[in-house]
């Protein structure tokens, strides 16, 4: 087949999704990649304009474009911008639309996703994009979501039927590592935002007891709440150690050399660190909510928990006193989620869609 791929994403687990894919897609397919020109704003009305008014111009030309290519469909991956990207309204061809959320600012719990005046304000003036984003799901020929949590929550808010698509981890890239530096530290990633719950594991790190109260290793970039949960952290005694734009060679080490992975994010969607983790052998204390349910599913993987400081600290004794098979774990994340598996279903979508 002659596929198109679209995206507008940055690094993060949808960009890996999306290489992860392509790369396989490229063995037995023509696969050509577009995406609009990396914008650097300047303030906050350049990006808005940007959003209402020049993506869309932008987009309409890149459909253009591949409408006049004779692609067989095009595999459109989100745009960071509006979800959605504008381009579903102007093509022609067939298209297959990954939605791996909804933007969650105008559907979650506000608590987690509005926590000061700036964001509050920044939101009223993004409220449009809601609308934008139902509107350009809505010219897609088929949808797709990467759990069925998200399947579930993705028909209720868009009206329409998504498809189910399996996520995958690299297992030669995951896998148990020999740490000579090892020191012993947790490991979460995310962005040091509220809604992926850092906080959270900060106020649960601070309850344990002194012996346990390791340092906290975050993977991702500064989150909206970066400033607050550093300095939680520093009131609560709880040292963080962060990391951002490292490789998949770094992270893996830094999965393999963790005590455990604690994760904590609002309603993940799916929750591709756990399966990375347990792949290089490391348990996982994560809350009982969203995709993270659909991978906790033996207990040897680690342990779920209702979002509750105390009983999430408990846990995390609990999991600390459990030595794990890393070899054991490594190969059953080998069995059950590999991206081989991923672009085989994605085929078959594509084939009888």
């Amino acid at each position: 087949m002659k596929i198109a791929v679209f995206h507008n994403l940055p690094s993060g687990g949808g960009k890996r999704f999306l290489d992860e894919v392509v790369s396989g897609l490229r063995e037995k397919h023509n696969v050509s990649i577009f995406h609009p020109k990396k914008e650097r704003f300047k303030n906050y009305i350049h990006y808005l304009f940007y959003a209402y008014y020049s993506s869309p111009r932008i987009h309409k030309e890149i459909a253009k474009s591949i409408d006049s290519k004779n692609f067989d469909l095009v595999f459109v991956n989100p745009d960071y911008i509006t979800k959605a990207p504008y381009l579903l309204k102007f093509l022609k061809t067939r298209s297959f639309y990954l939605c791996h959320e909804e933007p969650r600012e105008f559907y979650n719990d506000r608590k987690y996703l509005t926590s000061t005046l700036k964001l509050k304000i920044v939101n009223f003036f993004r409220k449009p994009l809601q609308l934008i984003d139902k509107q350009n799901t809505s010219y897609a020929d088929y949808l797709i979501a990467n759990s069925n949590f998200s399947k579930t929550k993705l028909e209720k808010i868009y009206n329409k039927e998504f498809i189910r698509i399996p996520m995958g981890v690299n297992t030669n890239i995951f896998s148990p590592k020999e740490c000579r530096e090892q020191k012993d530290y947790y490991l979460t990633v995310g962005c040091t935002a509220f809604f992926k719950g850092i906080d959270f594991i900060v106020r649960s790190i601070s309850l344990l007891p002194e012996k346990h109260k390791y340092p906290l290793v975050v993977v991702g970039h500064e989150g909206s709440e970066h400033e607050q949960i550093t300095q939680l952290a520093k009131n609560l005694g709880v040292k963080l150690i962060i990391y951002n734009n490292i490789d998949d060679n770094k992270l893996s080490h830094l999965y393999s050399g963790a005590k455990l992975l604690l994760a904590a994010g609002t309603n993940e969607p799916f929750g591709l660190s756990l399966i990375e983790a347990i792949s290089c052998g490391t348990q996982v204390v994560a809350v009982n909510e969203g995709g993270y349910t659909e991978i906790i599913t033996n207990e040897m993987f680690g342990e779920l928990v209702d979002r509750n400081e105390n009983k999430f600290s408990n846990a995390i004794i609990r999991r600390l006193s459990i030595k794990g098979d890393k070899i054991f774990l490594h190969n059953q994340v080998k069995r059950s989620w590999r991206w081989t598996n991923t672009v085989k279903q994605l085929e078959k979508v594509f084939i009888n869609s």
